[in-house]
């Protein structure tokens, strides 16, 4: 790759990378399914700051553009869920999911 990837926390400043990047993530699954009318595909902005604020939303960069995002929560039993687990479909491979 040339650079290295950098895991973080996702901020108010990558929202609109991680809704970018979720939209042409799920490109193929819209195209499988005949259905773009599928939640990744819909999501605003807004839906993904709420998100952002609700649980853990990481981010991969490679240099200042974000790669790769996914989405968590926790619930009251300490049971993890993991949701939306995107990486740039330039960068299949590189060991980033």
């Amino acid at each position: 790759m040339g650079m290295s990837v950098t895991i973080s926390a996702a901020t108010e400043h990558d929202v609109e990378q991680i809704l970018k990047l979720q939209y042409l993530c799920y490109q193929g699954e819209a195209a499988l399914y005949g259905d773009y009318s599928i939640e990744p595909l819909t999501q605003s902005l807004d839906d993904v700051r709420a998100e952002l604020g609700a649980g853990c939303v990481l981010v991969a960069r490679l240099g200042g553009e974000v790669v790769g995002s996914v989405r968590g929560t926790v619930d009251a039993d300490g049971t993890a869920s993991i949701d939306k687990l995107i990486v740039h479909p330039r960068l299949p491979r590189h060991g980033l999911g």
